[in-house]
């Protein structure tokens, strides 16, 4: 092969590197909220408004990281959404930076090593999520650092760096188990004869990582593996192995790219996910320095097949987009060097149609951040009380109406619910449902019946989500309610009733 005519130099990679951090920035601050926070990120704040011994049981999947925020939020204050977000967005930031880093001192060329963290830059969930409270972005940071750590002990250093990365990233969030358990395979695998001297780290890793799980284990809800069932490989039969499969892997290439671009140019799409496929697969077969990152794949499909976690719901696979990142990048480089000529020429050519179109895609498209703003509801609500009327708040608003404007709030526990927990609100003149259509105990009619005949109602859902549809229009209309008026405002759709 010759030599390329232009070399990225350290200082030309250490300019590039900072490009490729400021693009990152760029293209996520476009989504930071103005108004309230949005439902997910209301629940996850919802431990900040109890006492501390009622939040640990609010933990979830992320005990740790919800303990940061419960912190975080005391700190900032709930009237500040954009400083919620500050340490996801900081985590976002620098996720491309570290991954390219990685991949540099993995052995990937520097060219290769800044596409690596090219990917991490345009992640379609990565973006989406930057300017959330959800642990995405911390898992994120979490997978690169695991990798490190494992391929650190690889090369025949000490494995406690990856002992203290695991058990606090485990703790941190759980979703990081597959790439912990893919790091520790390949260590073992590359120092087969070193077994004793890592018997100690093993044994530690195991057994602080098994009790974190047990002790928080039952936060995590049938409710909730119900709701990722669409994520978990089916094996009742041949065609809905391969039907599931299917489903995750565009789910997870969704996340991991954007398969879906805003440019809308015919075929883009489907020429994205032929591609980027292409080039993790050819980075799983042929890149042995990798292995890591293909163990981490391969523990994050037995986890879905096991039905322990969801694969290619896009934003729960945050902590797989390092290792996708390394294999892409590895992929694209064997394709390069293998390739004659003219087809090397046509390769790059193609990778750089690629990172054009999908950096363009983002520059000219910002996702917004989708909380809306409850303060007008809120004003609205007064007025209906003042009044002698109800408010009625519909599952999917529940939880940015428990944040801020709940009073005397207390939590219920149930696993009826996604997670784990339902907000209680002592006022006669509200109404707050548990929990949303495709919860359990979901009774629109002892809903309705619940208001007690008020002569006016004001009745709040989210606007996000149109699938849920208006779930209590029959019952109040059954109970001989009448809309008299319905609004919109920016995350709500508002309507007073009358009998």
């Amino acid at each position: 092969m010759t030599t390329p005519r232009f070399v990225f130099t350290p200082r030309r990679f250490n300019l590039a590197l900072i490009t490729l951090g400021l693009l990152g920035l760029a293209v996520r601050l476009g989504g930071r909220p103005t108004g309230t926070l949005f439902r997910d990120d209301a629940w996850v704040a919802l431990s900040s408004r109890v006492p501390l011994h009622t939040a640990l049981h609010m933990l979830g999947t992320a005990p740790l990281y919800s303990l940061f925020v419960r912190w975080w939020v005391g700190v900032v204050g709930l009237s500040h959404s954009a400083l919620l977000t500050v340490p996801t967005v900081i985590d976002a930031t620098l996720a491309p930076i570290l991954v390219t880093l990685v991949a540099a001192w993995w052995g990937l060329r520097r060219d290769y090593a800044l596409l690596a963290g090219f990917f991490i830059v345009i992640s379609r969930s990565d973006i989406m999520y930057a300017t959330h409270l959800k642990p995405y972005a911390h898992d994120l940071i979490a997978g690169i650092l695991v990798l490190a750590a494992g391929e650190f002990a690889r090369r025949g250093r000490s494995a406690w760096p990856l002992v203290a990365l695991s058990v606090v990233t485990f703790a941190t969030s759980f979703t990081i188990a597959p790439v912990i358990a893919g790091s520790l395979v390949a260590l073992v695998r590359a120092r087969r004869r070193d077994w004793r001297q890592l018997s100690a780290p093993l044994a530690v890793i195991g057994v602080l990582c098994a009790s974190i799980y047990w002790v928080a284990r039952g936060d995590v809800t049938a409710r909730l593996h119900h709701s990722w069932a669409g994520y978990y490989v089916d094996w009742s039969g041949p065609g809905a192995l391969f039907h599931s499969l299917n489903r995750i892997g565009q789910g997870v290439l969704w996340g991991f790219t954007d398969t879906t671009p805003h440019l809308h140019l015919p075929g883009l799409g489907s020429l994205i996910e032929i591609l980027v496929a292409t080039l993790i697969i050819t980075g799983l077969i042929t890149s042995r320095q990798l292995s890591a990152a293909r163990w981490s794949l391969i523990f994050a499909l037995v986890a879905s097949t096991l039905a322990l976690a969801p694969l290619g719901t896009g934003r729960t696979d945050a902590y797989l987009h390092p290792a996708l990142a390394l294999l892409a990048a590895a992929g694209a480089k064997w394709w390069i060097t293998q390739l004659a000529r003219y087809g090397r020429y046509a390769a790059i050519t193609g990778l750089a149609v690629f990172c054009t179109l999908s950096l363009g895609d983002r520059v000219l498209y910002h996702f917004t951040y989708p909380g809306g703003d409850l303060r007008p509801v809120a004003t609205v609500a007064q007025q209906i009380q003042r009044a002698g009327g109800t408010v009625l708040i519909e599952g999917t608003a529940r939880w940015p109406w428990a944040l801020y404007e709940a009073k005397n709030l207390r939590i219920g526990f149930s696993a009826d619910y996604n997670t784990g927990f339902y907000p209680v609100v002592s006022d006669p003149q509200v109404i707050v449902m548990r929990g949303s259509k495709i919860e359990g105990n979901y009774n629109p009619t002892r809903i309705v019946r619940h208001l007690h005949h008020a002569s006016t109602v004001l009745y709040v859902r989210a606007d996000d989500w149109p699938q849920m549809g208006n779930p209590l229009a029959d019952a109040l209309r059954h109970d001989g309610y009448h809309v008299t008026r319905e609004w919109h405002v920016p995350g709500y759709l508002l309507e007073t009733l009358a009998r």
